[in-house]
């Protein structure tokens, strides 16, 4: 080897220094306790553990917490943590996010993703909201003793619409027994009768009355019946009927049932009607049909039982009629072949074409369900479902329901219990599956579960307008399942779990597709819901438009649970607002995805209002506390107690409220409310609960309002007070966590607000202080440091003291160092590419430099001639620049060194010294697709096998369809649809597929990988041999055989022998099938591989130049070692250097060579 020889040496033009890096690799960013998509039951602590040499960001639902800093989560909510973090030195940032859900064990999933939510109780409204209406009863008019008496009211303007108040109807001698009015309906049983005589029950509701007079009879003369009514019959006005058997309505019989009679049922007795029951009654003589006893929902030992309708013969035509205690089998049995969610039996079943038609009824205080439909005609109109388990199932193509001017409420009862088993129960107000159904000018609500809910089964469709929903603990209006159409308009959500929701459907269409026009939907958990709290399928989508959407905890919440489904529903965790369409409604949080929707203005907008009341707008209101108890334990201050007005309204209402102890008033406030609101709850403010036994709180002066509802509530109990800390688990940080600020944690709020002290000093003395201070109710602040630069300093010492309302407890003193400075150079070796080196070369200072600016001198060298040297300047509070060499000509050098030396105002850390080599790679060789995914195929779906041959690559496809892949029918994610069902076999047992593809001769593969898409079995033929079978039998294959397993759009992928190819044309035939009769749905698609064989490695080369009197030799492969010697014939020996090699050469000659 002779030495290099220094030629004309070429200074690199256009040499730049700029503000351009590359990262050094970084350490993984971490996060404990949580992990992206999971559900954890009531608590979960979390840690964001730091590193150092970064400063972090790190946000909970929105709100900064401390890193490293053990982060207990108890409410029950949807959850985001976000995690920011910066080098310090290279201004990298690096996220992560993790999406998490606390779910209460005392809720489970039907109320996954949600906050712990319960209906809020309703507020009595006051005598103003009732002017210009009307009180209405119906009870009867003559009465047995020794029967519960049933009582129905209802509030309305006169004009055939129902005025929505709340409150109690009275009587002087039933003080006791009062009917409680929900939204301008409701009913009660009064005790039976103990004597003969009139009784004067003088109904009042504020200023309305209603006057009744019952006359209970001294002796009744009871007609008994059982068994079977054939022929016309007559139960007449009066009649007093005891049902001691069941008793059936033969085929094509009649029985009409005068006004005021009634029918004594004896427990778990039912009439089976199939023929025709006309009900004669009138508001002031209803016909009631009652139990023996008082019966309350789930009381199913004393209940009677129910009618019993099927067949297009059986028809029930009522007016004026009362039914109470029914619903009594606790497990029925006989819903089929409709469906049910609950076992307890109805007290309308009308099934098969049978017709029930109400007007001024009411179905109450039911031990089971209130109806049951199937295929059948269902109308009510003027009538009161009150406290049962559910309003009733719905099911059947044919069913038409039309409910008017109703009320749908208390399922069971409105009391406020809530539990993991109460959640899940189906208490629904109604539900609905296949069908039409209209439902108008109607109240739904106070249920312990959905409102309305349609959903399960095949298509249906909803009509809803002019209604009213309330209080139900999951969804006002729950819209899901297959082929659902939803039309909701000028309708209340009102203190529901969820308003309006679009829902799941597993079944492939894009559905529920639902509309909602001028809604109100407020004082909900949410308003407007896309998806559900299951883990299903979310094809549909929502649309809402010139709405109010106002004061929800979330007023629009898109996010879904699912597990990754297949096409593109594989959205879960993530909002889906390609699924909803948003314009032209007034919200109270804006949000930017929807520009078509305002912020909601009360002081402008107001009046929008008036378009849901049907009470007087300027009328005041009531006002209470939301509570059903007033008595709590000290520590529920802080959940804040909430105050309700009776109804939304127009004007701002106003409550003075004061927190008082055994010694008198210890602080109070106003609690105001913009029209709108109707909901606010009040913290402790101003004294501090730990130096009381109790407290409590009471309403005083209401403005618009007045107080119509609970105005104290008393909070007993020690509570301990507040300790204070500083969120940090050492006390020697990095001054570059000064930029985050330190927190400052409490265990708990304070009512009085908390302070602290605080000073930083460095070595020559104070540089900064002051207090703190965490308002009242909040758990955390955070200290900045202002008014000096950090690293100006060698070290900093926060300390804090003098804390006030909180004990100090823990670290109260920490130090801030700042290390001596370090530059490094960004790179992963001292051996890198020539490739990279026009990327620039990164050089890094571990902080900012200071005001003297840190310096380097650089060297850049080729083995075949100098290029230039310089020096990198960082100017003061630059942490990063590179060297970039742009116009370097990579052809005319084989090996480049660069070096830094002598730097200024910081130290090396790491090489100094860098090599570039030229690479000597093999070339690239990429696999090959030979059938691609979504490519055409011809398909084959008669509904027969195809004819003998089809697998060969001569057969011919005429009488084929082709189409892309993917194919198949019943999911959303096809690309072409083949036929279902053929006219003369029925379903599509199988389907058939084949392609012919291409293999250039020359081409020379090493294996094949395929990939198939299928749903529920499949075997794959490559030129005509059976190559691969999944959920298929070994044994000979038909049209008829059917799939082993089911195969919801499975995936499979594996490996074949190249040898089963041909040069030029192939053909690979698929047949799909069914893994039974019921199966919906048929999935197709497929992908083959070829994998070449690879190319020869190119020779390795050695690399060589002299560096500083150093002879330098590098090679790319490392699995090369080099070998020397003085002679050309040897001896060799070998040197255990890896590339690069720099020696010291001590002879006139020496020689090299690499072996593997």
């Amino acid at each position: 080897m002779r030495d290099v020889q220094t030629r004309t040496a070429r200074i690199l033009a256009g040499l730049l220094i700029g503000l351009a890096w590359r990262a050094f690799a970084q350490a993984p960013l971490l996060i404990e306790g949580v992990s992206d998509k999971s559900t954890y039951t009531d608590t979960v602590t979390l840690r964001v553990p730091s590193t150092n040499g970064h400063t972090y960001e790190v946000r909970l639902d929105g709100e900064r917490i401390p890193t490293d800093w053990p982060f207990a989560v108890h409410r029950m909510d949807y959850h985001e943590l976000e995690v920011f973090r910066t080098n310090s030195v290279t201004g990298e940032v690096t996220n992560r996010l993790a999406r998490f859900i606390v779910l209460s064990s005392q809720r489970g999933s039907p109320e996954k993703g949600l906050i712990a939510w319960a209906p809020y109780p309703p507020i009595h409204s006051t005598a103003a909201e009732m002017v210009g209406a009307q009180l209405r009863l119906m009870t009867p008019r003559d009465y047995p003793l020794g029967l519960p008496i049933p009582v129905v009211a209802a509030v309305d303007n006169g004009l055939d619409q129902a005025v929505r108040v709340n409150g109690w109807v009275t009587a002087p001698g039933f003080e006791s027994n009062p009917v409680q009015i929900l939204r301008g309906h409701g009913s009660a049983l009064l005790p039976a009768a103990t004597n003969a005589g009139a009784i004067n029950y003088d109904a009042r509701l504020h200023a309305l009355t209603a006057p009744k007079t019952i006359q209970i009879e001294a002796d009744t003369a009871w007609t008994a019946v059982s068994g079977l009514l054939s022929g016309v019959n007559e139960w007449p006005e009066n009649a007093r009927i005891h049902v001691i058997g069941h008793l059936t309505v033969a085929t094509n019989a009649l029985l009409t049932i005068g006004a005021g009679a009634v029918i004594k049922l004896n427990p778990l007795t039912h009439i089976t009607n199939s023929g025709a029951i006309f009900i004669n009654g009138t508001p002031d003589r209803p016909v009631v049909f009652t139990a023996t006893n008082m019966v309350w929902p789930e009381q199913t030992n004393i209940a009677w039982g129910g009618f019993i309708m099927r067949g297009s013969n059986a028809q029930l035509v009522a007016n004026g009629a009362i039914l109470a205690g029914g619903g009594g089998l606790t497990n029925f049995g006989g819903f089929s072949p409709g469906a049910s969610h609950r076992k307890e039996q109805a007290v309308l079943l009308v099934h098969s074409g049978a017709l029930a038609a109400l007007t001024n009824c009411a179905i109450i205080h039911s031990a089971g369900q209130v109806g049951n439909g199937y295929n059948c005609q269902f109308y009510a109109d003027h009538c009161l479902f009150q406290r049962a388990i559910t309003g009733g199932e719905y099911s059947g193509s044919s069913s038409l329901v039309i409910l008017n001017h109703c009320a749908v409420i208390e399922f069971p009862n409105d009391n406020g219990v809530v539990n993991a088993e109460i959640v899940d129960a189906d208490y629904d107000g109604i539900y609905f599956t296949e069908g039409t159904h209209i439902l108008m000018n109607s109240l739904f609500g106070f249920a312990k579960d959905d409102a309305v809910d349609s959903g399960s089964g095949n298509a249906g469709t909803m009509f809803l307008t002019n209604c009213w929903i309330e209080s139900a603990q999951h969804e006002a209006q729950a819209w899901s399942g297959s082929g659902r159409k939803t039309w909701t308009y000028d309708s209340v959500n009102l203190n529901c779990g969820q308003g309006l929701e679009a829902g799941w459907n597993n079944s492939g269409d894009f559905s529920p597709d639902c509309f909602g026009e001028r809604l109100l939907l407020t004082a909900n958990a949410v308003g407007a819901r896309f998806g559900d709290n299951y883990d299903w399928a979310y094809p549909g989508f929502l649309r809402l438009t010139n709405s109010l959407v106002l004061h929800n905890y979330r007023d629009i919440f898109l996010k879904t649970w699912n597990s990754v489904k297949t096409g593109w529903d594989t959205n879960s965790w993530v909002d889906r607002d390609r699924q909803v369409d948003f314009q032209s409604n007034f919200v109270t949080t804006a949000d930017p995805r929807f520009p078509g929707n305002q912020l909601w203005d009360p002081a402008t907008e107001f009046w929008r209002l008036t378009n849901w009341m049907t009470t007087p707008p300027a009328a005041p209101v009531g006002v209470g506390l939301a509570i059903r108890t007033n008595r709590f334990a000290m520590t529920g201050l802080f959940d804040g107690v909430p105050v309700r007005l009776s109804t939304f309204t127009t004007n701002v209402v106003s409550v003075n409220y004061t927190f008082e102890g055994s010694g008198g008033a210890l602080a109070g406030g106003v609690l105001v409310f913009s029209p709108g609101e109707t909901v606010k709850k009040i913290l402790p403010t101003g004294f501090d609960p730990a130096a009381q036994t109790q407290v409590e709180l009471v309403l005083r002066g209401a403005v618009n309002g007045e107080l119509t509802d609970h105005t104290n509530a008393l909070f007993a109990g020690a509570v301990a007070g507040p300790q204070v800390s500083l969120a940090v688990v050492t006390n020697l940080l990095s001054t570059w966590r000064l930029t985050e600020g330190i927190f400052v944690q409490l265990d708990q709020p304070s009512a009085l607000g908390v302070s602290l002290d605080y000073r930083f000093d460095s070595a020559t003395g104070l540089v900064a202080s002051g207090t703190l201070v965490i308002d009242p109710a909040a758990t955390q602040g955070r200290i900045l440091l202002s008014g000096a630069n950090p690293f100006d300093f060698d070290y900093l010492r926060l300390t804090v003291t003098n804390p006030v309302n909180a004990a100090l407890v823990g670290t109260a003193s920490v130090v801030f160092t700042n290390p001596p400075l370090t530059l490094s150079l960004g790179v992963a070796s001292n051996q890198l590419s020539l490739d990279s080196l026009v990327a620039g070369i990164p050089a890094q200072l571990s902080a900012p430099a200071g005001g003297s600016g840190v310096s380097v001198d650089f060297q850049i060298q080729g083995n075949r001639g100098a290029f230039t040297n310089g020096v990198l300047q960082f100017s003061p509070g630059q942490n990063a620049l590179a060297l970039l060499a742009p116009s370097i000509v990579q052809a005319d050098q084989d090996l480049v060194r660069v070096r830094f030396s002598n730097a200024q105002h910081a130290r090396f850390n790491g090489p100094d010294t860098l090599y570039y080599l030229r690479s000597t790679t093999p070339p690239v060789q990429s696999n090959l697709t030979l059938v691609a995914r979504g490519s055409g195929w011809h398909y084959f779906d008669q509904g027969a096998e195809p004819p003998a041959g089809w697998k060969g690559l001569d057969y011919p496809t005429n009488g084929w369809g082709y189409g892309l892949a993917q194919l198949g029918y019943g999911e959303s994610d096809q690309a072409t649809t083949i036929t279902r069902t053929n006219p003369v076999n029925g379903k599509v047992h199988a389907a058939y597929f084949r392609q012919v593809f291409y293999v250039d001769p020359s081409a020379n593969f090493t294996n094949l990988l395929f990939w198939l898409l299928y749903d529920d079995g499949a075997v794959v033929y490559l030129n005509s041999n059976a190559v691969f079978r999944v959920n298929m039998s070994n044994d000979p294959i038909s049209y008829l055989s059917w799939a082993t397993a089911g195969g919801e759009n499975s995936e499979t992928n594996g490996v074949w022998p190249s040898a089963l190819l041909w040069p030029g044309a192939n053909v690979v035939a698929v047949e799909v099938h069914q893994d039974d009769s019921s199966s919906s749905d048929i999935s197709f698609d497929f992908e083959l591989i070829g994998v070449p064989v690879p190319l020869p490695s190119p020779p390795q080369a050695l690399f060589w130049g002299r560096f500083d009197a150093q002879l330098a030799l590098g090679w790319g492969d490392p699995s090369f070692r080099l070998l020397e010697a003085t002679n050309l014939a040897g001896p060799w020996t070998t040197n255990p250097a890896a590339s690069l090699l720099q020696t010291a050469p001590t002879n006139r000659q020496r020689f090299f060579r690499l072996q593997k």
